[in-house]
């Protein structure tokens, strides 16, 4: 919804490189929001903007700090 929001008071701030023209509709930004959070890469959708960077660091460190605190909450037992 953020990227939706962005694109509609800046209008340009994301497009696409294949369809130049095309204006963007709610799947490309959920799209869009995969592809930045998963880290892929970008190919269909381009950003001008800096709000894709939070997003990355986000979508690269979720993992780590999900599994660390999955880690934190097994306790092996002391019984034999």
């Amino acid at each position: 919804m953020v990227y939706s929001l962005v694109d509609t008071l800046s209008p340009g701030s994301l497009h696409m490189t294949a369809e130049a023209g095309r204006r963007l509709v709610w799947a490309d930004y959920v799209f869009f929001s995969f592809v930045t959070l998963t880290t892929i890469g970008y190919g269909d959708v381009v950003p001008m903007g800096g709000l894709v960077l939070l997003e990355g660091i986000i979508g690269a460190m979720y993992p780590a700090i999900l599994i660390g605190r999955l880690l934190t909450l097994y306790r092996p037992s002391n019984e034999p």
